[in-house]
């Protein structure tokens, strides 16, 4: 059981790596081609629903689905890293547990 909870957390922590690898093409892709075209955008704008993103669409309109993928993009992969590190604390506890009991 123990090398079983050790293998999980080491795939864990590379799919960690892979998505982190993975999304951060997809970002610098889209803000390149966001900055090659001078749109301003800060990760303020994207994150936080309401006026000053509706005004950044408004400003940049044929850029709109990229600023919305951006912000799409940089939010997804929040959480998959925020599930994988939960996940990867989760089965460090169980390791931890499992060696208190052993003793």
């Amino acid at each position: 059981m123990h090398w079983i909870l050790i293998i999980g957390i080491i795939l864990l922590v590379t799919g960690l790596l892979v998505t982190n690898i993975y999304y951060r093409f997809k970002v610098l892709k889209l803000s390149r081609k966001l900055n090659r075209a001078k749109v301003e955008i800060s990760p303020k704008m994207l994150f936080q629903p309401g006026s000053e993103k509706e005004n950044m669409l408004k400003r940049y309109p044929q850029h709109r689905d990229d600023i919305i993928r951006l912000g799409h993009y940089m939010r997804q992969s929040m959480r998959i890293f925020v599930a994988l590190l939960i996940a990867i604390l989760v089965m460090a506890w169980f390791i931890n547990q499992g060696s208190e009991y052993s003793r």
